[in-house]
């Protein structure tokens, strides 16, 4: 728990001194890389419900931001860590080197249970490698 704290902690700091666009993580800080990919979706979400709207952040979409968040997880694979949005995949990141894929990988989804192998969108240890591609409905 006091680790986890301390990754918010970090992160959190990080983001206000706007450090997150030139980050780059070691292998070793897989476990803050996946959280910032995470808000890094999170975020496109904020701004484009911002931008559908027109006006300012209602109840509503306070509510719908906050259950969208919410429902962002990671589940664990042998080859992949899939991220999900709900009860969709919205992307797939490479845990295991295997093929043409490196660790921390990033993979647009080909179906729920599988990536779209065809090339990367990005790597989840280079903040900038990701952070223009990353989009609330999935990877580009």
């Amino acid at each position: 728990m006091v680790d986890i704290i301390k990754n918010i902690c970090i992160m959190v700091h990080m983001m206000m001194n706007r450090e997150m666009e030139n980050m780059i993580y070691a292998e070793t800080d897989f476990d803050l890389a996946v959280p910032a990919y995470i808000d890094a979706i999170d975020r496109d979400y904020i701004t484009w419900q911002s931008m559908t709207s027109g006006k300012g952040e209602s109840d509503i979409q306070k509510k719908m931001a906050l259950e969208f968040t919410q429902s962002l997880k990671t589940i664990n694979g042998s080859k992949f860590l899939k991220v999900v949005a709900g009860s969709s995949v919205h992307s797939f990141i490479c845990v295991k080197a295997h093929g043409k894929f490196v660790f921390g990988d990033i993979l647009k989804a080909a179906s729920y249970a599988a990536p779209a192998k065809n090339f990367i969108r990005g790597n989840i240890l280079d903040v900038a490698s990701y952070e223009k591609r990353v989009r609330w409905t999935g990877i580009m």
